[in-house]
């Protein structure tokens, strides 16, 4: 008989197991849109393979849509890589949109070297606000996320969104994080430009991590699946 429990660490992951043996695991965080509050994120959904097939994944996914419900959050949010074509047909036959292909929104990351240069460059004078937040990443260990940047109109071209770009990257240098990560749309070419000068990598287009979006209803449908525990 198999079952979900959910145990509560630094980041928050959803567990399915046959008696006593792991045989499943989904991280997830929660974030905060500027456009539409609170938000739930997949991390990463994982089955071992000889338990796939079984409806563990999508079990797993129902049971976050449904923390993310009860926690009022107004989407569930993920990535996936575009050589994956059975999952991203999955996510899609559940109301899962893909952001990368509809909107354009491409991941990008910096990596330690070049969030140490970032953190290097720090100033004292900033006007505007960067929303960060700290996940983790199963492979990379602990990351910092760029969620929103954000300069007044009247301060634009005066290097404030780079000092606010190196305040989070110092912020994670502090932190031991391992990147800094974010997203940005494919036709704002002068910021794609500009991060790429300070060592950013667009993953979309190196690895193809495709941004992935459940929005309220297609979540709400999802929770209704759940399995109970």
């Amino acid at each position: 008989m198999m079952y979900l429990s959910i145990l509560r660490v630094e980041e928050l992951i959803c567990i399915i197991e046959e008696g006593h043996t792991i045989v499943g695991y989904c991280l997830y965080f929660y974030t905060y849109s500027t456009w539409e509050g609170r938000v739930i994120y997949m991390e990463d959904l994982y089955v071992m393979p000889k338990f796939r097939g079984n409806g563990i994944g999508k079990a797993m996914m129902c049971r976050i849509a449904q923390i993310g419900r009860q926690s009022e959050c107004a989407r569930l949010q993920f990535n996936v890589l575009n050589w994956n074509k059975p999952s991203i047909e999955f996510y899609k036959s559940h109301g899962a949109l893909d952001l990368t292909e509809k909107e354009g929104w491409h991941a990008m990351r910096f990596e330690v070297a070049a969030m140490e240069k970032l953190a290097q460059m720090t100033g004292h004078t900033v006007v505007g606000y960067s929303m960060y937040y700290f996940v983790y990443s199963p492979w990379k260990g602990r990351s910092v996320c760029m969620e929103d940047l954000y300069v007044m109109p009247d301060f634009r071209g005066q290097g404030i969104g780079k000092a606010l770009m190196c305040g989070i990257a110092k912020i994670g240098w502090d932190n031991k994080c391992t990147r800094l990560q974010f997203v940005v749309l494919d036709w704002n070419k002068p910021s794609i430009d500009f991060y790429k000068s300070h060592g950013a990598q667009n993953v979309t287009e190196k690895e193809g991590w495709q941004e992935m979006r459940i929005d309220d209803n297609a979540m709400e449908k999802l929770a209704q699946m759940a399995p109970k525990i």
